[in-house]
């Protein structure tokens, strides 16, 4: 099958030319024109201009980059801890009350006890703040752990760690549990900043929470001695076996 190739105007001589030759075949004039451009080839250009899709495809991505900013926003942009912070006395003291606990469960001396939420939150303060310094720039550093204790069926751990420059926070809530075997949390729902994150991506926030905690061996011990446990706004009460 022949090509026909376009055609253009030879300036000199008039007679058609195929669009590309240098000089007129005819009469031997340059052809390198730049207003000698076939119509059909104009035109085409001039229908990718008019049909818009350039301008929706700008539009497209600038609705996906409005929607980028606002993710990384939405990510970065820190919740806040509701729950109450006591002072460095009260997270003092409650070092002594475990130690006595756990003497308690040394010697199989079942007993009750009662702790606030301001005390449990300024023994977690003082713990993170006796973290060693970090390795790297890039480590992970808890800035804050404290919990919530919501009603009788739900509290809420609240998480604060700094990557460099950027902090995340992490918001676990969930329904504590006294089971055999020791203290068991379901947990509820959880959010990364302001965004919910589905079950498969709890995973690595709890295994977070667990290195972030794992030098508190004298605390977990004691939680796998908890028989009864109670929840009440501000303060949980347990009994040790």
């Amino acid at each position: 099958m022949a090509f026909n190739r376009p055609q253009v105007k030879c300036p000199s001589c008039k007679k058609a030319v195929d669009f590309g030759r240098v000089f007129c075949p005819h009469c031997g004039e340059a052809m390198n024109r730049g207003d000698q451009v076939p119509k059909m080839i104009r035109n085409r250009g001039k229908q990718r201009k008019n049909d818009g899709s350039g301008a929706i495809g700008t539009i497209v991505r600038a609705c996906l980059t409005i929607l980028l900013v606002i993710m990384i926003v939405l990510l970065l942009w820190p919740q806040e801890s509701l729950s109450k912070i006591g002072s460095t006395t009260e997270g003092q003291l409650l070092r002594q009350r475990i130690n006595a606990m756990e003497k308690a469960v040394a010697t199989n001396q079942g007993l009750w006890e009662q702790l606030t939420e301001e005390e449990i939150n300024a023994h977690l303060h003082l713990l993170v703040k006796a973290q060693p310094k970090p390795a790297s720039i890039m480590t992970p550093v808890a800035e804050e752990i404290s919990i919530d204790f919501i009603n009788a069926d739900t509290m809420q751990i609240y998480t604060r760690t700094r990557i460099w420059k950027f902090v995340l926070t992490h918001r676990l809530q969930m329904n504590p549990e006294a089971r055999e075997g020791g203290f068991s949390p379901k947990i509820t729902s959880a959010h990364l900043g302001h965004f919910p994150m589905v079950s498969v991506l709890r995973i690595p926030v709890i295994t977070k929470f667990k290195k972030t905690l794992a030098h508190l061996k004298q605390e977990q011990a004691l939680l796998e001695e908890i028989d009864v446990i109670q929840i009440k706004e501000d303060n949980v009460a347990f009994k040790v076996q």
